[in-house]
């Protein structure tokens, strides 16, 4: 590129610059045929250097959406993913035969660059997908903008059982250590009394038992199930296991078991993953974690559970990578605005939240819960008994400077998948040093000045109103932008 990094910024930041947007996008034609179609806000010509040497685009875009996200409630887990319409000019009805192609799923890139740049300086400012068209009585059309998050919504399913006890299910996944399960009983006979755990090969059955007796008259099948030899159990069987694993590694942290789940078993590749973010999520989140799934359920809901349970969040980017990262209010700011970069009036206060005076965490997940269970037999160990009853183990955090100063209402306690009690009792210490102390929700407008904000970023913020003036910095929670504008509007919390 002939256009630095720096000279783009600088660009940017300049009052004086045309910003032009390119649209490039694909659908499939009423007869089949993948079409490629190339928008454009101002009139451009692809340089003859250009990869796309020589090719015109249709200067039909009459407006650009705002693409906005914002992380959950609870600020981990899911990112609400961001939609917008590109709207083109039909006036002339050269895009009528847009009527009867498909554009549902179909990728859609935006460039944003000067319209006397080759498109090699361009840089890709936002990646999605198209979910349909509508039109404007005969003068314009609407694209449907949609981040990547679709590939989300997919369901994780395995193959299904064809005989048995359990025929139609599906076959279960298991990662890392699962306490009190309930195997799917798989047995084709009644003298076949088998069982599945997984749908591959686990790493240990640590202890299979018969209504809260542990037995060792089973043998494991080395392929994720395992058979009693001794006959109908004649009650209740569950089981602790150590589920998937390779080669002696187990997937038990974040990282491996995402790998394993979305890339080897699933429809993604390494490469959908914001690669910073995913180099480093083995050191971010080295925390033990357990996770069984009996039935299908959607990627979004699987990694909601995961990235919960280490106080993670995660979200699509505007390039359609997939980031994960910890949510945090420490470190050092990425940016800084000041009241020059503020927009006048464009500062406010969202919320003010007070101080929480504790809060629990569950660990040790029992995956089947037995109230009562083994109450009047001996040979059940009472301890296992009393942890069976509930369906997690509890740690506590609690902030007596915060109880005297405010007394607030108990949070809901929040179940985990963390398998250790000590990495749960780490991560709610943790959150209650976040959360044990007045936070503030500021809504910034700002000019952009080159400046490309994501969730999670640490931005400082100087300002002679509402607390700020000598400079406060808090992570981005929220951001609303249009790429052909020079402002952006974003949510810190400090």
């Amino acid at each position: 590129m002939s256009i630095s990094d720096a000279q783009y910024t600088a660009w940017l930041a300049d009052e004086r610059s045309t910003r032009c947007l390119l649209v490039d996008i694909e659908y499939r034609s009423a007869g089949g045929t993948i079409i490629h179609d190339y928008l454009s806000t101002h009139p451009y010509i692809t340089a003859p250097s250009d990869t796309l040497a020589n090719t015109a685009y249709r200067n039909v875009v009459t407006s650009i959406p705002r693409f906005t996200q914002q992380m959950s409630d609870v600020l981990v887990g899911f990112t609400t993913p961001s939609t917008g319409n590109v709207v083109v000019d039909n006036g002339d009805g050269a895009l009528d035969s847009w009527l009867t192609a498909n554009f549902a799923g179909r990728p859609l890139t935006l460039y944003l660059g000067s319209p006397d740049w080759p498109k090699a300086d361009f840089r890709a400012v936002w990646t999605g997908v198209m979910a349909g068209i509508t039109v404007e009585k005969t003068t314009s059309i609407s694209i449907e903008a949609r981040a990547r998050d679709h590939l989300l919504t997919q369901d994780i399913i395995t193959t299904k059982y064809t005989t048995g006890g359990s025929t139609g299910k599906y076959k279960p996944l298991l990662y890392g250590t699962c306490y009190n399960v309930s195997p799917l009983f798989i047995g084709t006979s009644t003298s076949d009394y088998k069982y599945a755990v997984n749908a591959a090969d686990v790493y240990a059955m640590t202890e299979v038992r018969t209504n809260g007796v542990a037995s060792a008259g089973y043998n494991d099948n080395n392929d994720g199930t395992f058979t009693f030899y001794v006959g109908d159990p004649q009650g209740q069987v569950t089981c602790d296991i150590e589920g998937m694993y390779s080669g002696g590694t187990r997937f038990r942290t974040l990282k491996t078991i995402i790998k394993d789940l979305c890339v080897t078993r699933g429809p993604f590749v390494e490469a959908d993953f914001e690669s910073v973010s995913w180099a480093a999520l083995e050191t971010t989140f080295p925390q033990y974690l357990g996770l069984y799934l009996a039935e299908p359920v959607k990627y979004y809901q699987a990694l909601d559970m995961l990235c919960a349970s280490v106080g993670a969040f995660y979200c699509v980017t505007r390039l359609g990578k997939i980031l994960i990262g910890k949510f945090q209010l420490s470190g050092t700011a990425t940016l800084e605005l000041g009241p020059d970069q503020i927009v006048a009036r464009g500062l406010s206060v969202v919320k003010v939240y007070q101080p929480m005076d504790n809060l629990r965490r569950g660990y040790a997940r029992q995956w089947t819960t037995q109230a009562n269970f083994g109450d009047n037999d001996p040979s059940v160990d009472v301890q296992k008994r009393e942890r069976w009853r509930n369906e997690y183990s509890w740690v506590a955090s609690t902030n007596s400077g915060a109880a005297n100063l405010l007394k607030t209402l108990d949070p809901n306690p929040l179940g985990t998948l963390l398998t250790s009690s000590s990495d749960c009792q780490t991560e709610a210490d943790r959150w209650m040093g976040i959360w044990g102390t007045v936070r503030v929700r500021y809504a910034v407008e700002c000019f952009l000045d080159g400046a490309q904000v994501n969730l999670g970023d640490r931005v400082k913020i100087t300002h002679p109103r509402l607390g700020l003036a000598a400079g406060v910095t808090g992570t981005v929670v929220k951001y609303t932008d249009q790429p052909s504008k020079r402002r952006q509007l974003i949510e810190v919390l400090t």
